[in-house]
């Protein structure tokens, strides 16, 4: 009722109303609610074009983040759309703010995730150039960090990819924000580099502090638990430990068989 009231009394800042729905956007997100996060922030956007433009730099972080959440959701076409959105972003803000800095490490991200590594390079230069003015202890440039790792790591670099999400895991743990989504990816991200470079027991401590978070925000029953849950398997198996990977194998087993 609150947000429906903040849609349609006519005295209200549009722009505040468009704040709020970029704020229950990011949490949909989290949530793993990506069509309602879509929803969401696309009618931030459409707010913004009627009263801002679409030059403003509030359309374009707003634009960046839409590009997010498609490419999060990754149903066919929404990466190469994913693309489409976050060149379209960079081109509108402002080339010294932290929303460009933000908006132009997304698109290395998405161009790495629909495999075309070549603009993923390109952009990766320019996005690192971007980064040099921000503050390096906030979240945001954590999130930055951690989807410069995924690049690298897509392009076989695991050892670059840890270095920078280690720093990444630093920060969020430095600003007491451990127990979101993008938390947990982070830290299953980071476990599978360590795995690609044979560091077991590091990856399994990472996955161990993943699952709980997976478990808490979507359940026991999302990917998100599950693949960390298998992966510990899998870890145990590869360093000799049969016994504790019969005994994960065997609790995946069940909680599947629950659902």
């Amino acid at each position: 009722r609150d947000e429906e009231v903040r849609r349609t009394a006519p005295h209200l800042n549009r722009s505040h109303v468009s704040e709020t729905l970029n704020f229950m956007a990011s949490i949909e997100n989290q949530r793993g609610r990506y069509d309602e996060a879509i929803a969401k922030c696309t009618e931030a956007l459409e707010i913004y074009e009627k009263h801002l433009g679409k030059k403003h730099d509030h359309y374009g972080t707003t634009l960046s983040n839409l590009a997010g959440y498609y490419a999060t959701r990754n149903a066919p076409g929404d990466r190469a759309f994913a693309v489409e959105l976050g060149e379209q972003a960079v081109q509108i803000l402002s080339k010294n703010s932290p929303a460009y800095a933000q908006a132009m490490n997304n698109l290395v991200l998405y161009y790495s995730l629909s495999g075309d590594m070549v603009k993923a390079q390109k952009y990766s230069k320019q996005a690192l150039q971007a980064m040099k003015g921000m503050n390096k202890n906030t979240v945001s440039y954590a999130t930055i960090l951690s989807k410069h790792g995924v690049r690298l790591a897509n392009a076989g670099n695991y050892e670059q990819a840890l270095e920078y999400a280690r720093e990444a895991i630093g920060i969020y743990e430095a600003n007491d924000e451990t127990q979101s989504l993008n938390f947990a990816r982070l830290l299953s991200n980071t476990a599978s580099f360590e795995k690609h470079m044979e560091h077991y027991a590091e990856a399994i401590e990472l996955w161990q502090r993943a699952a709980p978070i997976y478990a808490k925000i979507e359940g026991e029953s999302s990917s998100g638990y599950l693949n960390c849950m298998s992966e510990i398997s899998a870890a145990h198996t590869r360093t000799g430990n049969l016994e504790q990977a019969a005994n994960i194998s065997e609790q995946l087993q069940s909680t599947v068989s629950q659902q």
